[in-house]
């Protein structure tokens, strides 16, 4: 692994590939006194890497992609490859969780038997961010967009693993951009420095069966990362705004689809692996929730066959057993509209607790 004592060399760290694209994402303060930032992102051809991170310096408040894409794009439709997993922590922000406490030498110590305790090696680096930390593990070899479902299960259990520490549940996912190394944080008036580097690469399948093997059933999502009922009403409009591709549908004003998505947060199994059926039938319950989402909700006349469907699909991908199917059915039954609906004490799900 290259030396990261500068901006460059984790750059070259993070992409060594001469192909594909990147992302650089600046924020500053509005011109107009308000305490909020305008964001101006730029994409750039890997060919220019060093250019354009030799330009960037130390620029307050600069951000990287982690991943490469296939395009000037930043999604992770368009996600080409990364060569690392990682964790933000914001150990001292105003979030429910944040411990807040300032890092230092000893919060690092903390992070690093933190993942020893787990069976997991310690981060290949970790980084100060200024009021955080970023722990880094960095792989041997970049993996590709085949293994980015795999790629998205570790990083399912290295999150929730620092929940303790403060970490930020929405910084895992492929498109993430975290702050340029040798770049400034200007609320905090410090640099984004190493503080720590074991120089240790990971191969990838290694660190993926380490991660199998942490008990997941103990690990605690943070609060922070519940989706609320505001959200969901922004992503139901935003589909809404695109034109209603499944006809014309009312809104159910009674049931709350946040608790689907904060579901779905919680329930997710860790380590999914690809065309298995607990993969497939976990990514047919989320198709579910997410056309409740662009109907409006779940009317009082789709609701036996809708829960049915759900119930079923999480059972096969094993988060739904004989022992918890009344507990977790009372918990999604919250999603749905209408007065009276009691699958269990009407006993309509009889036929699926018997099969189970």
């Amino acid at each position: 692994m290259l030396d990261i004592n500068s901006g460059l060399a984790e750059a070259r760290t993070l992409h060594p590939a001469s192909d594909g694209w990147f992302a650089i994402l600046q924020k500053s303060k509005k011109g107009d006194g308000k305490s909020s930032k305008s964001v101006k992102q730029s994409m750039h051809h890997m060919v220019s890497l060093e250019a354009v991170v030799r330009a960037v310096g130390t620029m307050p408040d600069t951000y990287v992609s982690q991943s490469s894409f296939i395009c000037a794009k930043r999604r992770v439709a368009t996600f080409k490859s990364v060569n690392c997993a990682f964790v933000d922590i914001d150990c001292y922000s105003d979030k429910p969780n944040s411990p807040k406490i300032v890092p230092d030498e000893n919060f690092v110590d903390q992070l690093r038997a933190n993942a020893r305790a787990a069976g997991l090696p310690e981060p290949s680096y970790i980084t100060f961010s200024g009021r955080g930390v970023y722990c880094k593990w960095v792989f041997d070899r970049p993996i590709t967009a085949n293994q980015l479902l795999r790629w998205q299960a570790l990083q399912n259990v290295l999150t929730p693993l620092y929940t303790a520490f403060g970490v930020d549940a929405s910084a895992r996912d492929a498109a993430r951009v975290l702050r340029v190394m040798g770049s400034k944080h200007a609320e905090a008036g410090s640099i984004v420095r190493v503080a720590v580097n074991t120089n240790a690469v990971h191969s990838f399948e290694s660190l993926c069966r380490a991660a199998e093997q942490v008990d997941t059933a103990k690990l605690v999502w943070p609060s922070n990362h519940k989706v609320s009922g505001r959200a969901v009403e922004a992503r139901i409009n935003k589909t809404k705004k695109k034109g209603d591709l499944l006809g014309e549908f009312d809104q159910c004003t009674d049931g709350d689809l946040s608790v689907l998505a904060n579901y779905e947060a919680s329930r997710e199994p860790a380590m999914l692996k690809f065309g298995t059926r607990d993969h497939l039938n976990w990514s047919r319950f989320c198709d579910i929730r997410a056309l409740a989402e662009m109907r409006g909700g779940i009317h009082p006349g789709s609701r036996d066959v809708t829960l049915f469907w759900m119930a079923t699909t999480l059972a096969h991908a094993g988060v739904v057993t004989a022992e918890n199917i009344e507990s977790e059915i009372g918990e999604l039954v919250g999603a749905f509209s209408g007065a009276g609906f009691d699958p269990i004490g009407d006993r309509s799900m009889m036929s699926l607790v018997e099969r189970l």
